[in-house]
């Protein structure tokens, strides 16, 4: 729980809007393609579960991103906003259920919310572009909406500067966003479809391994330095 009035007044008010997102939402129900809703819901919870810890963070990054811009280009809001929920609760829950932290929840939710909702708005609002760049402007938005809130909540509990907390975090995941995108992309050219997204899995598997090795060793790398720092 964070223990300053700031940080507890930004939380809340990244709560709000997450919920003023889903809200809209609610107001236009529609699901016009139950299968393919099915679909991206069970893979992106599968691999919302194969999470990483940002070096010198206690937040993770899951390699769920792709099927979360998959559903902002290819569903409605509300069935958007659904598999980002979904994928985002799974992602945040610990193994341990005793350990789950309702805020940290609540504000993990309510920031994907913001950032796919931003996405979404921008894909469905521009007319004449190609579907692929769509889904790039819709990985751009999410990258710096998501990225500035969580810097935003990490300079608030911390001693670091906004512009330098958001250059690290942005620095940490640019490469992971790029990767998202363009897998987002290949699926999106051959159809959404079982096979696709069964094959895309192991894709995703290995960007997984690779990423928690690179992660790892960077953790390695500077908890030395932090102990130091600590000292």
């Amino acid at each position: 729980m964070p223990s300053t009035w700031s940080a507890r007044l930004y939380i809340t008010l990244i709560v709000l809007a997450g919920a003023a997102a889903f809200a809209v939402s609610l107001a236009h129900p529609v699901l016009n393609d139950q299968a393919r809703f099915v679909a991206l819901l069970v893979v992106a919870v599968v691999t919302s579960r194969m999470k990483v810890r940002l070096p010198g963070m206690k937040a993770n990054m899951s390699v769920s991103l792709p099927f979360l811009l998959l559903a902002s280009a290819q569903l409605q809001l509300l069935p958007t906003l659904l598999v980002a929920l979904a994928a985002t609760v799974a992602q945040s829950t610990p193994r341990e259920l005793s350990r789950v932290r309702l805020v940290q929840m609540l504000f993990n939710v309510s920031t994907v919310l913001v950032a796919i909702t931003s996405a979404y708005a921008v894909q469905h609002q521009i007319r004449f572009a190609s579907r692929g760049v769509l889904l790039l402007l819709g990985a751009a938005v999410y990258l710096l909406v998501n990225t500035a809130l969580v810097a935003g909540i990490v300079c608030l509990t911390s001693e670091q500067g906004l512009r330098r907390t958001w250059a690290g975090i942005f620095a940490l995941t640019y490469l992971y966003y790029v990767l998202s995108a363009g897998i987002a992309g290949v699926i999106l050219g051959f159809g959404i479809r079982w096979s696709v997204l069964l094959l895309t899995l192991v894709v995703v598997y290995g960007a997984y391994r690779s990423f928690q090795l690179y992660f790892g060793a960077m953790s390695s790398t500077l908890a030395p330095q932090m102990a130091s720092a600590g000292d």
